[in-house]
């Protein structure tokens, strides 16, 4: 499925899994690392294992893979042992070797390509040629249809991020980041392998980044040379076209040789490519062997660009013979029901009911296994102690016949979502008490005093046993009620199952499952067990090293008794790190202990052990010789590596008090949540691109604004190519769209550079004259200039005039989906079915009129740039006052709407100041002043919809959170200060002739800039329209976490926002406490990250001098917006909640030129923006009104703090101390 190799070609990874059926699979897993070696799995060349899936999973000895996102996204991970090979051995005798090697790794493989599906994306030329070469006939054609309508593959190019961890790595435990790219090919269907005879496939990249695959294939009894492949160049896929490979030239025979050349031809160019194979690798398929592949690692060299890549030789082998007789391998399944116990209140150990978890809880359930499975093997001295469990029923009931309980649990749910810490406390006080005070029924009495006189009567004597509870969704282990143990007595039995139900609401409980995400309340049976007689010492044995899950390593714990802990001793006393040697015995490896020991040299051999002699050890040779015989049982018929509680007695038999699975594999890493949504080929040096320009995306998106908008926006851009002409898209992954630790950038030159050369046919030659710097009488540059501005005219005219009409109509439509009621499956459905989809439409249209803008603004450059001025950072501002000056902005009367609220309001400023931000808003609708209610719901009509950061889905819009907008009211209120939009504005003068252009350079730009102003002012009511959609989306998503919390799927809304969508609907489905713990960790990184600036986060798309960033004596150089000099305190803000401390005169410094600053612009003297364009919303409105503006000034959110005099000089780009701006 997966191969590939590392950014420096020295790491190489070859998966292969073919799933089979009956729970049959071939695995196939190779890796080269330099200072190890060739690693392959211990087995092969044979490749037959058992695999389970489920729930987008697939297991197969340690092999895992998960899809987190169709064709997107997949994790990859392995966790066991590999052999280290010889390679200059024949490679038949590999598996000699006894050299095994623990390996870890986890990887997140994202795509970088398109799916290309090897029948309906190849060229038919090359199915031409197949077909030709071969004899006509009926079976012919039979069989030929066969192979292709059977042959559903497809296969897809990506990025492998994450660690790799190799026992003996000089990194250590820690392991090694690394990069693997290659592809992903997934085939479905029955057995294909069945259809060949032999085949031919080549897998390469070069460090130009031409990634080349290629299969030729020969079939039985129909195609004896068929072709297909591609190859991605200029992050395009071409299909091949044509190929001088033949087939029986290669490794005819099964003779493989040394070097493979060829060439290799696409409707873009041709290709020569040298594959020096090395590493000869052989595996067989199938359960017979019918199959032989030799997988050759190879050095490539593609038009003399060295390379790495893949040969695979393939042969049917229908006349093998397996040589290995395979184990039947059982895996023990716990079932979730077994037997009917609907009505079951009490279920024993020994019995057939406790094999249903739903009944007695996870930890009953597999001691009743274990108990089965002692009781068939020949284990010698190993028991499970006898007992009975109060089932999950129990506890159904006795909720039922005391319905104050129910209420106090539903009263403790209501307080857990108001977050009152004191409250909570007193509450979960209060229902602790009452269920330790309640009285269980008669019938459930005499049931327990039933079984617990059958113990008693087993024994013959006076018994003692533990109490514990055993929860049906055990999720986290790390959380358990203090057992009770030494309870002799029925009255103490019964007080200690209603101290097991009651532990769950106890104030440490609660604390706890809120912190990982756990539910409040959860069903759960009680465990009653004989405690062992006599116990000698008891701890705990890992059947693989718990931290890195080494399967080479048990580990086994030694803990003191109870009379040993109430003398305030250490309650781990040893622990013995023991590993296989040989598969026969085990080697004490290390050992740690409170007691003083004192070690030989000589060893003691065992039947099953042998380490070095200690002294005043707590375990024997001979316990410990049993106790890994025992587990090394146990972990065999479980299928898994397993935490095993035991006790020895003073007879040294062996008792298990709990075996369950281990659970070694960690939660995501910060370095992985923080990359998980990265895009492939960005890595921590080349993401160096443009910051979002056209408003469609957030800058630092949430997970589930990732997976919603900014997916939308990418199939907007797909859908926008296929809608204006009937051409090809360009490829969804394109790097004009990126995803870098979190942040978005978008390149919309690049998109330009795209889309116009697919839809118009513009030369890469034309695109690079807007980055040159041409002479006023150089005559290519007019011939090139006068053709793209012909093309720019189809552009336009391609945009049909009733388009905003029609999306005004479709807005409409959408804003009256019901989205407030329902389960939270059925607001997921509605948002999924029916909101989501409709998305696309308002994005697809302002996409095209921003890139249009986009297009039309770099002829506006290179028109001004042929002028021959040395000042490029002027151009900016040029560009801003020709284009910016637009007479229908909507998004420009948003102060001057609230300037004339306020003034309605001056009369009654003190009582509206008075009033807290709710009642404020209660007030504004109300009667008293109906001209500023007028005025109020004029303005919540046409701008409700927008807010601060407001394609974010986290960020409410200002008609959502009416506290947003209060707070900028107020401010105005308070300062009292009004700007004149006509004083503000920019005298209209004939910029063309101040800037004295060549004549025909003055009548492009006059022709160009209506145009554009068109253009400016149709992209603004879009986005207003697109931002009434995404309002609609906001309202669905909030009132499904509203639902969420709820239906305690999590205990904040919030944590919605950092799910992916695909997520959200698991979690609805079946609850998952580690999608829970998943968001927890992602919103705690998210903020920390969130204040943190990458290295390269604004790079201008004008040129590499502009925007560029410079520090002198703390001075930040940026862009400027609007030239003006001011001088005032600065007021550092990255929350708009803190927007209430703006005062007049002020220096606003922020991270964004977004629109829901504009309100605060009336009071500001100036604005520095970290991030941004000229063209964003803020940054035109800053111009319009007058308000000193500068963008791209990076980190000066950091540099400056609130208070600190500064000097805003728009001239010079800079904001600086006063202090230094004085010298």
């Amino acid at each position: 499925m997966e191969n590939g190799s590392d950014v420096t070609q020295s790491t190489v990874l070859s998966l292969k899994l073919i799933m089979r059926s009956k729970s049959q699979t071939d695995l196939v897993l190779y890796l080269q690392v330099p200072e190890h070696g060739f690693l392959q799995l211990p087995n092969h060349p044979d490749t037959v294992t058992c695999y389970s899936s489920g729930n987008d999973r697939f297991h197969a000895e340690g092999v895992s893979l998960e899809m987190l996102e169709p064709m997107q996204r997949w994790r990859i991970s392995y966790r066991g042992l590999m052999r280290m090979v010889d390679t200059n051995k024949d490679p038949s005798r590999w598996s000699d070797g006894k050299s095994l090697v623990f390996v870890k790794f986890r990887f997140l493989w994202t795509s970088y390509s398109t799916p290309h599906y090897f029948v309906s994306d190849a060229d038919v030329r090359l199915l031409s040629d197949a077909i030709a070469r071969e004899p006509w006939g009926v079976d012919f054609w039979r069989k030929t249809k066969r192979f292709y309508e059977s042959n559903h593959s497809y296969e897809q190019w990506g990025q492998m991020r994450g660690n790799l961890y190799i026992d003996g790595m000089e990194e250590g435990v820690a392991g090694r980041d690394i990069y693997i790219r290659g592809t992903k090919f997934l085939s479905c269907g029955s057995d294909h392998l069945s259809f060949y005879r032999r085949y031919l496939r080549i897998r390469a990249r070069s460090n130009n980044g031409v990634d080349l695959s290629l299969e030729v294939v020969n079939t039985n009894n129909s195609l004896t040379h068929a072709v297909a492949g591609y190859v991605i160049s200029d992050r395009r896929t071409h299909s091949i076209t044509w190929l001088d490979l033949c087939l029986w030239e290669h490794g005819e025979n099964e003779e493989i040789p040394d070097v493979i050349q060829f060439n290799v031809g696409t409707d873009q160019g041709n290709y020569n490519v040298v594959c020096l194979i090395k590493t000869r690798p052989i595996h067989y398929h199938g359960v017979d062997w019918k199959g032989k592949s030799h997988t050759c690692l190879s050095d490539v060299y593609i038009d003399s660009r060295p390379g790495t890549g893949f040969v695979e030789f393939y042969y049917s082998t229908p006349n093998a013979v397996c040589p290995i007789e395979r184990p039947i391998q059982t895996t023990l399944l716990v079932p979730q029901t077994y037997v009917d116990s609907k009505n079951r209140l009490i279920a024993s150990l020994m019995g057939e009911e406790a094999k249903n978890k739903l009944l007695v809880g996870k930890k009953a359930c597999y001691l009743a296994f274990t108990n089965f499975f002692l009781a068939e093997s020949t284990l010698p001295e190993c028991y499970v102690p006898n007992g009975f469990c109060v089932t999950a029923n129990a506890y159904k009931l006795h909720l039922q016949e005391n319905p104050y309980l129910r209420k106090m649990i539903d009263h403790l749910q209501d307080v857990l979502s108001n977050e009152d810490k004191e409250e909570v406390f007193d509450v979960s006080k209060k229902c602790y008490a009452a269920f330790t005070n309640s009285i269980l029924s008669s019938s459930l009495v005499s049931q327990i005093q039933e079984h617990f006189f059958k113990l008693k009567k087993q024994r013959n004597s006076k018994i003692i046993v533990a109490v514990r509870f055993s929860s049906v969704e055990e999720y986290d282990e790390n959380l358990s009620s203090p057992a009770s143990v030494g309870v002799s007595c029925m009255n103490q039995v019964l007080s200690a199952i209603l101290k097991c139900w009651a532990f769950q609401f106890s104030y440490e409980a609660l604390l706890h499952r809120r912190k990982h995400g756990l539910p409040y309340v959860s069903e759960m049976s009680v465990i009653i067990q004989l405690m062992v007689e006599q116990e000698r010492i008891a701890g705990v044995l890992h059947t693989s090293e718990p931290n890195t899950g080494d399967p080479l390593q048990s580990v086994i714990e030694v803990y003191s008794d109870n009379k040993k802990k109430s003398e305030k001793c250490e309650s781990l006393t040893d622990r013995y790190v023991l590993r296989k040697h040989n598969n026969e015995s085990y080697v004490v490896v290390a050992h740690t202990s409170n007691k003083p020991t004192q070690a030989s040299n000589h060893a003691i051999k065992n039947s099953l052990l042998r380490f070095p002699k200690h002294q005043r050890c707590c375990l024997s040779y001979d316990d410990l010789a049993k106790l890994s015989k025992v587990a090394e049982a146990l972990k065999t018929s479980f299928q898994s590596d397993l935490k095993i509680k035991w006790s020895l007695s003073s007879t040294s038999d062996v008792y298990i008090l709990q075996a369950k699975p281990l659970v070694i594999d960690p939660p995501e890493s910060d370095d992985e949540l923080l990359h998980e949504f990265d895009t492939a080929k960005m890595d921590d040096h080349n993401h160096t691109v443009t910051f979002e320009q056209m408003g469609i995306c957030p800058e630092m998106p949430t997970p589930l604004t990732f997976s919603t908008l900014y997916r939308a926006v990418i199939d907007g851009l797909q859908s926008s190519d296929k809608e204006l002409r009937n051409i090809k898209s360009f490829d969804l992954h394109d790097v004009a769209l990126n995803i870098f630790e979190g942040r978005v950038y978008v390149n919309t030159q690049d998109i330009s550079m795209l889309r116009y050369d697919d839809l118009f046919r513009v030369d890469s030659q034309s695109m690079q004259t807007f980055d040159e710097q041409p002479t006023m009488t150089s005559t290519s540059f007019y011939s090139r200039l006068r053709s793209i501005f012909r093309r720019t005219m189809v552009v336009f005219n391609a945009f049909r005039k009733n388009s905003e009409q029609e999306l005004l109509e479709f807005t409409e439509t959408v804003e009256k989906i019901d989205v407030t009621s329902g389960t939270s499956i059925e607001l997921h459905e509605k948002i999924s079915e029916e909101i989501l989809p409709a998305l696309t439409k308002p994005i697809l249209m302002h996409v095209q009129c921003a890139t249009r803008l986009n297009f039309i603004r770099k002829l506006v450059e290179a028109i001004l740039r042929a002028s021959g001025t040395d000042q490029p950072t002027s151009h900016d501002v040029d560009v801003l006052m020709l284009m910016g000056d637009v007479d229908d902005d909507e998004d420009e009367n948003i102060p001057c709407l609230l300037q004339r609220l306020v003034t309605a309001l001056k009369d009654q400023k003190d009582e509206f100041q008075a009033l807290k931000p709710l009642k404020a808003t209660d007030w504004l609708q109300s009667d008293a002043n109906e001209k500023v209610q007028e005025l109020y719901q004029e303005f919540m009509t046409k701008y409700g919809h927008r807010s601060l950061e407001e394609t974010e889905l986290r960020e409410l819009s200002w008609s959502q959170d009416t506290t947003k907008i209060i707070t900028a009211i107020k401010a105005l209120l308070e300062n009292d200060c009004m700007l004149e939009q006509d004083n503000a504005k920019k005298e209209s003068i004939d910029t063309t002739e101040k800037l004295k252009l060549p004549q025909i350079h003055c009548h492009l730009l006059k022709t160009l800039l209506a145009k554009a102003r068109q253009a400016i002012s149709l992209c603004r009511r879009l986005r207003s329209l697109y931002m009434r959609n995404v309002t609609v989306f906001k309202r669905g998503y909030w009132h499904l976490a509203t639902q969420l919390k709820r239906e305690m799927k999590l205990p904040d809304e919030d944590l919605m926002y950092f799910l992916t969508h695909r997520e959200v609907m698991k979690l609805i489905k079946n609850y998952s406490p580690k999608l829970v713990a998943k968001s927890i960790n992602r919103r705690h990184l998210y903020f920390r990250h969130q204040n943190s600036c990458s290295e390269d986060t604004n790079t201008s798309s004008m040129s590499s001098s502009t925007g560029s960033l410079e520090y002198r004596d703390c001075v930040c150089t940026g862009m400027t917006v609007f030239p003006k000099k001011v001088r005032g305190p600065a007021r550092v803000l990255t929350d708009i909640t803190d927007a209430f401390l703006i005062q007049a005169g002020e220096i606003l410094i922020v991270r964004s030129p977004d629109v829901g600053w504009t309100p605060f612009y009336p009071v500001i003297a100036g604005i520095v923006c970290e991030v941004g364009d000229i063209m964003s919303c803020g940054a035109s409105i800053a111009q319009e009104w007058g308000v000193a503006c500068i963008i791209q000034a990076k980190n000066a959110t950091r540099n400056f703090t609130t208070g600190e005099m500064v000097v805003l000089d728009g001239d010079k780009s800079t904001i600086r101390p006063a202090s230094t701006a004085d010298r």
